[in-house]
């Protein structure tokens, strides 16, 4: 049996020896971040308790799109030889008390997502510029220490399979 946070929607057989790390086009994450203290959300999102502005994280998730060496959110003892990620898609969305950032890549590295959604928010905080949150996608080095997300907002979403 499953754990009861891990559920199977859908189920295919094939032809084929199938490996669902490896044979997918990509990946979706969604990481949830509470603006206002709701109990009975606390162990799937990020609280915060203050108002973050949807307009200037849109305006970080979409230089995120592409390919580029994301070194500078992650773990360097983890880095694969490789650090490139192609994302196909990065945004934000809100409901009344949570903002919601969504990215499809076809690949991530370790802590990947939380270290964006961590650069982010210290954007928002004054901790440093928009400017350098470019500069460390660009660049793909971390130039400045941020904290990551932690681990209780973010949630697999989707893998994308091959048609």
């Amino acid at each position: 049996m499953l754990p009861d946070d891990i559920a199977i929607t859908k189920a295919k057989i094939t032809e084929k020896p199938f490996n669902a790390r490896y044979d997918n086009i990509g990946k979706i994450y969604k990481y949830t971040i509470l603006e206002q203290k709701i109990p009975l959300k606390a162990r799937y999102t990020w609280m915060i308790g203050t108002p973050l502005d949807i307009a200037i994280l849109q305006k970080l998730a979409q230089k995120i799109i592409g390919e580029h060496d994301f070194s500078a959110f992650s773990i360097v003892k983890d880095l694969p030889d490789n650090p490139k990620c192609m994302i196909f898609d990065a945004k934000w969305t809100e409901n009344e008390f949570e903002k919601i950032f969504e990215i499809f890549g076809n690949r991530f590295l370790h802590k990947m997502v939380r270290s964006l959604v961590g650069g982010m928010v210290a954007v928002l905080k004054n901790q440093f510029s928009s400017e350098i949150f470019v500069k460390m996608i660009i660049e793909g080095e971390r130039i400045v220490e941020f904290g990551t997300a932690p681990p209780q907002g973010l949630c697999l979403s989707k893998v994308v399979l091959q048609q």
